[in-house]
Formats: structure tokens, C-alpha cells, sequence
């Protein structure tokens, strides 16, 4: 049929690799989200949430910074910086929710 030929024909949708715009700055983005919903609940304190959405702006303005320096690209050891820095955050962030007490 050709619903099946158009489907057999059809590559599906390829995975963004990390230094495409939208893996770090999709990640950043869930950060603040996460941060925002955890401050909500009362899982982590004012205090804590801002000084986390201070260093997720830090670390969006560092992204800009190498994407203006390099074409708009991240280069792959620009990358593995900048992803050590959101896992780093997230990590943080984890810990202040799950072993902190709110301020």
C-alpha cells in the first residue's frame, strides 16, 4: 500500500546531538522551570532558588558568549564544559530539594 512505502521511506526523527542549540538551552530551561515548581512547593528556599536561577542565567550567558565566538556553534569541549555546569547545577539543586531543609 502506500501509506506502508511512504512509511518505510520516511527516517525518523533524528535525535538533536548535544551541541545543537536546543540541548543545552532546553536543559537550562527545565532548570528554571524545576526551580520555579520546587520554590512553589516549598521544597527549597528563596534564597536557594534565586542564587539557582542566577547561576542558570550565568551559565545561558556563557553558552551566548561561545556561540557568538564560534559561527553560532558550541564546539564539543566548549560543550562538555558547559554540560559539567548544568549537571553540576542540577545536582544542586537535587540535593538542596531532597537533603535541605527550606529556609
Amino acid at each position: 500500500s502506500p501509506i506502508a512505502v511512504l512509511a518505510q521511506a520516511t527516517a525518523p526523527p533524528r535525535a538533536a546531538p548535544p551541541t545543537e542549540r536546543n540541548g543545552l538551552d532546553e536543559q537550562l530551561h527545565r532548570l528554571d522551570v524545576t526551580i520555579d515548581r520546587r520554590l512553589a512547593h516549598g521544597h527549597i528556599s528563596r534564597h536557594d532558588a534565586a542564587a539557582a536561577h542566577r547561576d542558570v542565567y550565568d551559565i545561558q550567558s556563557d553558552v551566548a558568549d561561545v556561540r557568538l565566538r564560534n559561527g553560532g556553534q558550541v564546539p564539543s569541549d566548549e560543550h562538555f564544559r558547559l554540560q559539567d555546569r548544568v549537571n553540576k547545577l542540577r545536582e544542586r539543586i537535587d540535593s538542596e530539594r531532597i537533603g535541605g531543609s527550606p529556609h
